[in-house]
């Protein structure tokens, strides 16, 4: 299971542009210099150079918070991602419900969409 991650990681784009573009029950952990992010979709859709779309039930998870919404639509070279479905985040101190939200990796910044609620957790 870990080379299938390290070949998928190294060579995601080549694989879904020559085979049908789309995976299933994805799942993969990606490391960067913020730590390790782990992403998981129903399905994971190939849309072009900067879009791919965690299709279904999808999670973004790292040591700070997890996201989990529907049809993520994701830029891996930017880091940047958004959804305009029911929204859920969670971390150590907050519960976050929207109807969506856009992620700017440059300025590390979650914006939520729509109605929002934020409750405040006990620690």
């Amino acid at each position: 299971m870990q080379a299938l991650i390290i070949m998928f990681n190294n060579k995601s784009n080549s694989y879904l542009k020559k085979n049908n573009n789309s995976l299933d029950r994805f799942e993969t952990i990606m490391f960067n210099k913020d730590g390790n992010n782990l992403i998981k979709a129903d399905k994971l859709i190939y849309i072009d150079d900067e879009r791919t779309l965690l299709k279904g039930q999808s999670s973004l998870k790292n040591d700070n918070y997890e996201v989990n919404s529907f049809d993520i639509l994701i830029n891996f070279n930017t880091g940047n991602a958004e959804s305009s479905n029911k929204t859920n985040l969670i971390n150590k101190s907050t519960n976050v419900e929207s109807e969506g939200f856009k992620f700017d990796n440059s300025s590390n910044m979650i914006n939520f969409i729509g109605n929002t609620v934020v409750l405040f957790l006990n620690e």
